[in-house]
């Protein structure tokens, strides 16, 4: 299972600029100059950014209908007064990462229901517990149908 949309391999780009750069699990370093710890929590609010950039609501919101927790609270939810460990999203939104690799796949696993296809999903769950995904990537030979499919898309592009 590989990504073959240019958009979904553009976000996993960005998680794989993380995976090779970022130090150690649990060690501090800099993303993108901001000082941030590598870890499950970290990644998982790292891809929600980039997956939802646009959409943020529309995302949001259906990923905060997934993840209500036995209290009526929701793990990704506008209300963090009640959260141990928010970490901020987007705009009012903010992601409680006091929680077990487990309910994290769970909740990444709606991304499908969505409309991120199951490529991109597993790749994002792999992310997040740390785990390589370099192959999620096309092969050179599919790299070079999708851009031929681009090109007919889009027409040439100018360089």
């Amino acid at each position: 299972m590989r990504l073959n949309k240019v958009d979904e391999i553009f976000l996993a780009t960005l998680l794989l600029r993380w995976q090779t750069t970022a130090p150690d699990d649990r060690k501090e370093g800099l993303l993108d100059g901001v000082p941030t710890q590598n870890s499950q929590s970290s990644r998982m609010q790292y891809a929600l950014q980039k997956l939802c950039i646009g959409i943020e609501d529309k995302c949001y919101n259906s990923l905060s209908a997934y993840s209500r927790r036995t209290d009526g609270n929701s793990f990704i939810s506008r209300d963090s007064t009640w959260m141990l460990a928010p970490h901020h999203l987007r705009g009012e939104w903010y992601l409680e990462c006091k929680m077990s690799l487990d309910q994290k796949l769970n909740i990444l696993s709606y991304l499908n229901k969505i409309g991120f296809n199951s490529a991109l999903t597993a790749c994002v769950c792999d992310f997040v517990a740390g785990k390589e995904i370099n192959k999620y990537f096309p092969t050179e030979e599919e790299s070079i149908e999708i851009l031929e499919k681009c090109k007919r898309e889009f027409g040439e592009i100018e360089t």
